[in-house]
């Protein structure tokens, strides 16, 4: 059972918080934004999810429910690409390629309602709400021989929600 319209994961009857999630093996603590209703996860940057729901191995410890590793996409030297999304709620934007044994992915998405709703706010209101959050992700891989490569993953979210009540001047 979870929270309907919200983001979460509920195995075997665990909590939300019972799951250990990973991006390129380093762990993610709040893979949601805004109240839970978007992932942490932007699609133009996923590769691969593996979700394992027993029997996981000790290195992951200590979690009860499951563990998802999720694999980001690396550049690809032969077939570059990019793409943009404009929508109404998320904007969406990435790159991906490479230079001989070099390759990258940049990848990075906003949404868009607090600035569509900024002409409609009453400055002079007793209340100001804005909320909005941001990502990026980057992956940049260099391959040293075929035996060995030196990868950096990144990752990069901002969430942010102000309601502000003004106060009235007596």
């Amino acid at each position: 059972s979870g929270i309907e319209g919200q983001t979460g994961l509920f195995v075997r009857g665990g909590g939300n918080d019972q799951n250990l999630v990973l991006l390129d093996g380093l762990p993610v603590y709040k893979p949601d934004h805004i109240f839970g209703f978007f992932s942490t996860f932007d699609i133009n940057a996923v590769k691969n999810i593996k979700l394992i729901k027993g029997g996981f191995p000790a290195r992951f410890g200590g979690r009860l429910s499951s563990v998802i590793d999720v694999e980001m996409k690396a550049g690809d030297v032969e077939q570059p690409s990019r793409g943009f999304s404009l929508g109404p709620l998320i904007t969406k934007a990435y790159i991906s390629g490479g230079l001989g044994k070099f390759t990258y992915h940049f990848s990075g998405r906003r949404t868009l309602f607090d600035l569509l709703i900024a002409p409609f706010i009453n400055k002079n209101a007793d209340n100001n709400l804005a909320f909005y959050f941001g990502d990026a992700n980057v992956k940049l891989e260099y391959d040293v021989n075929k035996n060995d490569r030196l990868v950096f993953t990144g990752y990069y979210g901002r969430d942010r929600y102000d309601q502000t009540r003004i106060q009235p001047q007596n």
